[in-house]
């Protein structure tokens, strides 16, 4: 799997706060991404090129990579991330959280 599919499961794995197998082993544990890793991660997310990734952008992008994600773990993944309360996640926050 390339670099972006990493990223996706890092994504998905933190956010929904699944176990994911990893070479047969449960892996529970989160780790870090590279910054570079988050800021294609958050362009890819970030689909209507705003600077900022929405509620609907994060949905969007867990449902495109067989993520169907739990509103409630989704709008709680933004109460922690979004460190200014405006419900918008930036690029900052975004490394932030993730890297």
């Amino acid at each position: 799997m390339g670099r972006c599919g990493s990223a996706a499961e890092l994504w998905l794995r933190r956010t929904a706060g699944k176990a994911f197998s990893v070479q047969g082993q449960q892996e529970n544990h989160v780790g870090k991404m590279t910054e570079a890793d988050a800021e294609t991660m958050f362009k890819t997310i970030d689909t209507d090129g705003s600077g900022e990734i929405r509620l609907r952008e994060l949905r969007d992008y867990g449902l495109a990579n067989d993520g169907a994600l739990d509103g409630t773990k989704l709008a709680e993944f933004v109460r922690v991330a979004d460190t200014d309360g405006d419900r918008r996640i930036t690029l900052a926050e975004f490394k932030a959280y993730f890297a």
